[in-house]
């Protein structure tokens, strides 16, 4: 299973990988937005365990919104 534990390092502004997998690329991207917040997006291939904050994720693209980040 691959961990999604995203680590927001305050000089960046933005980050983007990926990790190849047998189905696919596992791809995490994140960027700073307004107000305190961050857009994290994850896209999931078919057939890829996945999680994310303790929850498991369907293949797809997957959007967060995550607040308070200065």
């Amino acid at each position: 299973d691959i961990v999604i534990r995203p680590h927001f390092i305050p000089q960046l502004t933005s980050c983007r990988c990926s990790r190849k997998c047998a189905h696919g690329s596992v791809t995490v991207q994140w960027q700073r937005g307004d107000k305190n917040s961050i857009e994290l997006t994850i896209s999931v291939p078919p057939k890829t365990a996945v999680s994310y904050d303790g929850k498991a994720l369907p293949a797809g693209r997957h959007q967060f919104t995550i607040k308070n980040q200065a």
